[in-house]
């Protein structure tokens, strides 16, 4: 019975995820700086099409879109401005704007990966704006000085579908996570889903430290879960664009010049762990890399410079870090003076842009206005099998590097892991009947059975899977655990446990 209902569990998790078409809609194009309009390129499983939208947004560097699970666009924004499902401004939309946004009205921000939406957890008709924008110019002389603006907070902003008659407007804006001076372009800022297959992991990173900064959307709101520090420290990067690999167990990093930092990353509790530095290779030996893409199974990651897209095999990430790089391998070189815009020729400044779609194909822009994309066809296959094609995506306008910044939307949870204490069959299917009270707690429990157990256990778990109690009792049916800790409010997970098998519940502390 229990492989039964999980079976059919499976299967219509997997109806879900394949509907969630939150990534289906790119809108891009130069908008308002060349008097093009913008161009949409629409995806699903299999194949894209591009078509000219009736608006001219400028567009530069910034760019997120979320759309629903029918692949309906919702909102957009540019990092200066959020629009609605019709590409018009929305009421009370304007993210935060100081001296060093201004001058980027009629061009759009020009930091990458530096926003993006999630589905707010529990409620299908709400999403979440997480970003970060120019704010801070360093003194010169300052530890870890670069000569651009810093961001010095990441915000969110709360937006409803449902409203404005389904146009879509804003819940809360520019609301305050963090206040940190964070790394120059993206912020390192990236999120991957939980364990649980409904809230989901932000991450920033603190400028020039190796400090980590990491976040909860569950449906309680946003909650910071603290800062890991790991990886080079005092390094003075002027990028940091960070990616999830699909799979939710890497976070990457691309730092400036030929850097690429890799972390493992455990979707339970939030730890990065295992840090692997490594090198972009560009013949020319002038260019750096200028962002990376994982393939759709998680296991090559491609790095962009100026010059070339290079390949590397995690498959011996794990066991053998030293494989990694030496698996590099220059999938396509562009010749410095390879300016044409047209299909069969890879244009030079391979973006920072370059986004995993959902087809599973790699789109990449280049660094000037072309209205022909670069693509990595086959991105699951080792060496030349990836098969980049220079220039074979025509689209409706021309383009510069603005491509949108996603997740995978489609991650579900971590089955079986303690951290799963949505869909997993154990958080219902009790190997004896208990009951906890008072629930919500606040300095115990009280755990009641209906028979009596030998050398019965009872374990206490944070919502991101930290153990923080564990106790034996030797026979009885009723049982009181006393909080060992004071426990701040919030949801945490009970496991019992017996020669007769094991069940978890959830438990409020207020």
């Amino acid at each position: 019975m229990k492989q039964l209902f999980l079976s059919i569990v499976l299967i219509f998790s997997g109806i879900i995820c394949r509907s969630q078409a939150y990534d289906a809609n790119w809108l891009i194009g130069n908008g308002g700086v060349t008097g093009y309009n913008n161009c949409m390129v629409h995806f699903d499983s299999i194949s894209a099409t591009s078509y000219l939208v009736n608006r001219s947004i400028p567009i530069s560097l910034t760019n997120a879109c979320i759309s629903d699970p029918q692949s309906n666009l919702l909102f957009f924004t540019n990092g200066l401005d959020l629009f609605d499902s019709t590409l018009n401004p929305i009421a009370g939309g304007q993210l935060i704007q100081n001296q060093y946004t201004l001058q980027y009205q009629g061009f759009g921000l020009n930091q990458p990966q530096q926003t993006i939406f999630v589905p707010y957890p529990g409620d299908s008709n709400k999403f979440v704006l997480f970003y970060t924008t120019k704010e801070y110019l360093m003194p010169l002389g300052s530890p870890g000085w670069i000569p651009y603006e810093l961001p010095l907070h990441l915000y969110y902003t709360v937006l409803d579908k449902s409203l404005n008659g389904g146009l879509g407007g804003v819940v809360s804006a520019n609301n305050i996570a963090l206040n940190d001076t964070l790394s120059q372009f993206g912020s390192g800022l990236a999120a991957v889903k939980h364990a649980n297959g409904r809230d989901w992991w932000i991450i920033v990173k603190k400028h020039y430290k190796n400090i980590h900064h990491k976040f909860l959307l569950t449906p309680s709101g946003v909650s910071y879960q603290g800062s890991q520090a790991i990886g080079p420290n005092n390094q003075y990067y002027y990028v940091t664009t960070s990616n999830f690999s699909p799979d939710g167990n890497i976070y990457g990093q691309s730092r400036g010049y030929y850097d690429i930092f890799l972390f493992h990353f455990d979707r339970c509790n939030g730890m990065l762990s295992d840090f692997l530095h490594l090198l972009a290779l560009d013949p020319s030996g002038l260019y750096g890399c200028e962002s990376i893409n994982f393939s759709s199974n998680s296991r090559y990651l491609y790095a962009s410079t100026v010059h070339n897209i290079t390949q590397f095999d995690l498959q011996n990430y794990s066991i053998n870090p030293v494989a990694v790089q030496n698996s590099a391998i220059v999938v396509a070189y562009a010749d410095s003076d390879t300016t044409t815009c047209a299909p069969g020729n890879f244009p030079i400044y391979y973006a920072l842009t370059g986004r995993l779609a959902p087809n599973n194909k790699i789109y990449i822009p280049s660094n000037y206005s072309c209205d022909h994309l670069t693509t990595i066809e086959e991105p699951d296959s080792a060496g030349l099998g990836c098969n980049v094609q220079g220039g074979n995506f025509q689209i409706a306008s021309p383009n510069t590097s603005s491509f949108p910044f996603f997740t995978n939307y489609k991650l579900g949870p971590v089955v079986g892991s303690v951290c799963d204490s949505i869909t997993s069959i154990k958080d219902e299917l009790a190997a004896g009947n208990f009951i906890i009270y008072p629930n919500p707690a606040r300095d115990y429990i009280k755990i009641k059975l209906t028979n009596d157990y030998f050398n019965f256990s009872v374990k206490l778990y944070s919502i991101q899977g930290r153990l923080i109690q564990e106790q034996v009792f030797s026979y009885g049916h009723e049982f009181t655990l006393q909080f060992k800790e004071k426990l701040s409010p919030g949801i945490y997970l009970l496991e019992v446990e017996s020669k007769e098998g094991k069940a978890m519940k959830k438990l409020v502390v207020q």
